[in-house]
């Protein structure tokens, strides 16, 4: 009896066959595509619109990687974030006016493969306040993040050039890092940047630009490479420009060199006053004879 029955699970467990002895395969229709998931429903309509190739109501990641030029087709727009940007890997460049004037735009991340953000991009995106910038970037445009609210951002390691305005107005933007790759910061860089109390200028920088600094009156803390990258007049300057200016820098960095024969005058006669000014060793009372007040020598 135990033999029967062992020989009648057998039959009864034995799957189904297609006329052979072999087992049926998967369907070869299942779908494997992986898709987009927006977090704003406004952002992934204006996608659907106009990257949707295939028009299936879904954008897939071979879409969005397909995508080489996004225009302007997105500024004006009342989109509130497109952190899902980064997805569309073949992008090298955010062109001219990409997101101008996005009132609602709080969020977004660039791609790994952008080397150019162009001018005005974010130019008027007036709740703009966390941008993820790439590895790769080299260059942020002119006027690009002006009136943003970003109250910090990581600089990448691979920009070179800041240009014009680029930070301009950003009200809230609170300490900045500028790194050794950067070789040029613009005029107006970070003019009225009024919440901006402290900032590192890499090693690599050949010239900050007239009026970068241009208000910034909450600065205290600044390290510079060397006093030879104030080139330009009225890097550091009040907006109130009178003689009544109340902007006490606590400590000024000069890393690297000597004075170069450059006078205090010449650059922070509209620092009401400065508290610490650090110097390379052996270089103190260069910077003393040259009318710089309260030096000591970096330990």
């Amino acid at each position: 009896m135990l033999a029967l029955a062992i020989i009648w699970v057998f039959f009864r467990a034995k799957p189904p066959t297609n006329g052979d002895d072999s087992f049926s395969s998967p369907s070869s229709d299942i779908d494997t595509t992986l898709y987009v998931k927006f977090a704003s429903s406004l952002t992934e309509r204006l996608c659907l619109q106009f990257f949707d190739t295939d028009k299936d109501g879904r954008l897939s990641y071979d879409e969005a990687k397909a995508v080489t030029n996004i225009d302007n087709r997105f500024a004006g727009s009342s989109i509130r974030s497109f952190d899902e940007l980064k997805y569309f890997t073949s992008l090298t460049e955010i062109p001219r006016d990409a997101f101008n004037s996005c009132p609602s735009l709080r969020s977004i991340t660039m791609p790994p493969s952008v080397t150019r953000i162009g001018e005005g991009a974010f130019w008027g995106c007036n709740l703009l306040e966390h941008v993820k910038l790439n590895e790769g970037l080299k260059y942020i445009g002119l006027w690009c993040f002006t009136y943003s609210i970003i109250k910090d951002i990581k600089l990448p390691e691979s920009l070179e050039v800041i240009d014009q305005g680029a930070f301009y107005s950003c009200l809230n933007l609170q300490s900045i890092t500028v790194p050794d790759s950067v070789k040029l910061i613009a005029r107006n860089a970070f003019h009225n940047c009024y919440a901006l109390t402290e900032a590192y200028i890499g090693n690599s920088v050949d010239s900050i630009g007239s009026a970068a600094f241009w208000g910034d009156e909450d600065l205290r803390k600044i390290s510079l490479p060397s006093i030879k990258v104030l080139k330009e007049e009225d890097i550091f300057k009040p907006n109130n420009e009178g003689n009544n200016s109340n902007w006490e820098l606590d400590t000024v960095i000069f890393r690297n060199g000597d004075p170069a024969g450059i006078p205090y005058s010449g650059h922070f006669s509209h620092i009401s006053s400065m508290k610490h000014v650090i110097v390379p060793p052996g270089t103190a009372q260069s910077y003393r004879d040259l009318g710089y007040p309260n030096v000591t020598e970096a330990q």
